[in-house]
C-alpha cells in the first residue's frame, strides 16, 4: 500500500486533502496527517526505514519552511516523492532547492492534485524495477540499487553503502554481484562499485564523487577503466544512436 503524509498547519486543508485522496483512490492509500512539520521530521530521525512514499507539504508552514522540511527529509530518505502545495506562487522558484515532483496551487484543484500523485506513482513504479529485497539477521531490507554507491566484503560480511546508512548482512559478494546490473564493477576481490558514483580512476584506486577511495586490484585496472569508459560513452550517445 502506498503511504502518503500530508503536512499543513491548516487542519481544514489536511482534512480536505485526505478526503480527496481517500475518495479518489477508494481507500487504497494510507494517509497520515501532520500539522507540525517537526513531528514529521522527528519520525524520520527515529527510524532508518522508508516511512512514506509521497509527502504533500505546504511551502509556508508556521515555524518551518516546507522547502527546508523537504530538503531535510530527502537527506534521510532518497526514495520519498515531494509534492508542494502553496497559495504563494511567488515562492515557486524556491522549490527547486529540493527535488520536487510537482507544485499544486491553492485552492486545490482535484485534477491537478491527482495528476501530481500519479506522476509520483509513476516514478515509484519505475524505481521499483531497481529494488532488491535482501535478508539479514536483523530482517529484510528493501534496497534501491540506484542509491548504492559501493559494497564492501569483510570477514564474510557485506556492507552496502546506501545513501544515509550502511547495511550489513551475511552474504557472499559473488552472489550479490549476480543480482546487480552492469553498472556495478568488481574492481577488487572485496569491492563492488556503482559506476554512476565514480569520479576518477587511476592505476591503484577508484575515487567516488564524495571522495571515498576504493582499491583496484592490479589485474582489474584495465577492465575497470574500460568498463567505466564504455559505460560513460553509452550514456553520452544521443537517443537512437548505436
Amino acid at each position: 500500500m502506498i503511504k502518503i503524509a500530508i503536512c499543513d498547519d491548516d487542519v481544514n486543508i489536511l482534512n480536505i486533502l485526505a478526503e480527496m485522496i481517500n475518495t479518489h483512490y477508494n481507500g487504497q492509500m494510507e494517509v497520515s496527517l501532520y500539522q507540525d512539520p517537526k513531528e514529521l521530521l522527528e519520525k524520520y530521525h527515529q527510524t532508518e526505514s522508508e516511512i512514506y512514499d509521497i509527502i504533500i507539504t505546504d511551502i509556508v508552514l508556521n515555524d518551518e519552511s516546507g522547502i527546508n522540511l523537504a530538503k531535510k527529509i530527502q537527506t534521510l530518505s532518497r526514495y520519498v516523492k515531494i509534492i508542494f502545495i502553496t497559495a504563494h506562487l511567488t515562492l515557486a522558484p524556491d522549490i527547486f532547492k529540493s527535488e520536487p515532483i510537482y507544485l499544486v496551487s491553492k485552492p486545490i484543484n482535484p485534477a491537478k492534485l491527482f495528476a501530481a500523485i500519479e506522476k509520483a506513482l509513476d516514478k515509484i513504479h519505475k524505481e521499483e524495477e531497481q529494488i532488491l529485497i535482501l535478508e539479514s539477521k536483523k530482517g529484510l531490507y528493501r534496497v534501491n540499487t540506484n542509491y548504492i554507491s559501493y559494497i564492501e566484503s569483510h570477514n564474510r560480511t557485506l556492507t552496502i553503502y546506501n545513501n544515509r546508512n550502511a547495511i550489513s548482512l551475511n552474504m557472499r559478494l559473488d552472489d550479490l554481484e549476480e543480482k546487480l546490473g552492469n553498472r556495478f564493477i568488481r574492481c577488487h576481490q572485496s569491492y563492488l562499485v556503482n559506476i554512476d558514483y565514480i569520479g576518477h580512476v587511476n592505476s591503484h584506486e577508484v575515487e567516488l564523487l564524495d571522495g571515498t577511495q576504493i582499491p583496484v586490484s592490479r589485474n582489474k585496472v584495465v577492465m575497470t577503466k574500460q568498463r567505466v569508459k564504455s559505460y560513460l560513452s553509452d550514456m553520452m550517445k544521443p537517443p537512437g544512436v548505436d
